[in-house]
């Protein structure tokens, strides 16, 4: 119904838009589609409507695929279609790679932090992270004050680094996954962290001698992305993410279909050798948390986020906001975030100058960014959380297009 429809070009979508119009004029169909009057779509002036994108061949391939399930799309006349297409513009994607494939399907362990169980979609960043913040008292600290902000940078940036050195799809090389994952090693990694003073640099640790007896389980896949949590009335949650990678992805429209090619190839190593490093029918390192959380066997909470490698960042921030602040859900999403991989500080401008200065004097390399005008630079978090009566409340950043509904 809603392809049917059409896309309304709200402001958001506008400007998403226009940062890639030069890539996009370089591809016809997508030109076609994304830029009316080669241009991208212009706001609506008061009491006017938006321009609405024709996505009725999205729609017609939706009907397909609900019609003929999950053959209509790879082993059909859209797979036909999407090598025909990759044929003609010296793409590497076959129709035999498409008949070929299956999704990755296992279970994940679950984890603890502070006593509240969590299952998340594979990501170590995530899950190493809250290991490393469970080793200090972080509901003793000013909620957005600088001396919590600098234990989760600090925590953050040792994350980043140890998963970016040694993650990897174990299917195809041996990676350390147990060894990120355990509370051990994060024990070794908070010993790092010093209140007063952030590191110098950043180095990975060794997470192989926690590795244990088990073989790892592989990752599944990871501002092209979207993302939902759910709860129904009989206790059951659901997160789910997924992505084209960049907004548009490839930019690479299936004439026809509606379908945006993605581009996920860039989350890849492009050297040889790495643990993340390219090759055939591999999974590559990514951060795109999913999260479910428990107490003894009744969900309390789901979260997801996009926005690349900062939804670690969007999903860890709602988490402590709740479980070690107790804030409401939706304030819980709302309020700064921050954002490390190991090098710069990246610090919404919202957050008080006195808190700002203070990460400066710990020794952060503090990037200030717009937290006003660019609503999206950390991330677009979604929520639902059951409060203490027991009943549920979703929560979304607005800012980023989300809507909070029941």
């Amino acid at each position: 119904d809603l392809a049917r429809a059409g896309i309304a070009a709200d402001p958001r979508l506008a400007v998403s838009i226009s940062e890639r119009t030069n890539e996009i004029r370089q591809f016809a169909e997508a030109a076609k589609l994304l830029l009316p009057e080669d241009a991208p779509p212009r706001p609506a002036k008061a009491g006017a409507t938006f321009h609405r994108f024709d996505f009725s061949d999205m729609g017609r391939t939706l009907e397909s695929i609900a019609d003929k399930g999950a053959a209509a799309f790879y082993d059909g006349p859209l797979a036909a279609d999407i090598d025909r297409e990759m044929r003609a513009a010296g793409g590497l994607l076959t129709k035999e790679d498409l008949a070929d494939y299956r999704p990755d399907t296992f279970v994940q362990p679950w984890y603890d932090y502070r006593g509240t169980e969590y299952v998340t979609c594979g990501d170590l960043i995530f899950t190493e992270c809250l290991n490393i913040l469970e080793r200090f008292d972080l509901g003793a600290l000013d909620q957005n004050g600088a001396e919590s902000l600098h234990l989760i940078a600090e925590a953050l940036a040792q994350s980043f680094a140890d998963n970016f050195a040694h993650a990897g799809d174990p299917r195809h090389r041996e990676s350390p996954l147990e060894g990120l994952a355990s509370k051990a090693f994060a024990a070794e990694m908070a010993k790092r962290i010093r209140r007063d003073r952030a590191q110098a640099k950043i180095e990975a640790g060794d997470p192989w001698p926690h590795q244990g007896p088990k073989p790892s389980a592989p990752p599944p896949p990871f501002e092209g992305t979207t993302q939902i949590c759910a709860a129904d009335g009989d206790g059951n949650m659901a997160s789910l993410i997924t992505s084209l990678g960049s907004a548009f992805g490839s930019l690479v429209l299936i004439p026809g279909t509606g379908v945006l090619l993605g581009n996920a190839m860039q989350w890849f190593d492009p050297q040889p050798g790495r643990a993340n490093s390219v090759g055939p029918g591999r999974i590559p390192l990514y951060a795109a948390p999913v999260a479910i959380f428990r107490d003894g066997d009744r969900a309390i909470g789901a979260a997801a986020g996009s926005g690349g490698y900062r939804i670690p960042t969007t999903v860890l921030f709602a988490a402590l906001n709740r479980l070690d602040y107790k804030l409401d859900p939706q304030r819980a999403i709302d309020l700064p975030r921050l954002h490390s991989q190991g090098e710069e500080l990246e610090v919404d401008s919202r957050l008080a100058p006195a808190v700002v200065e203070r990460l400066k004097t710990l020794g952060h390399k503090v990037r200030l960014i717009d937290g006003v005008g660019l609503a999206t630079a950390f991330g677009r978090p979604s929520a639902v959380w059951r409060v203490a009566d027991g009943s549920l409340v979703p929560a979304s950043d607005a800012r980023g297009g989300g809507v909070a509904a029941f």
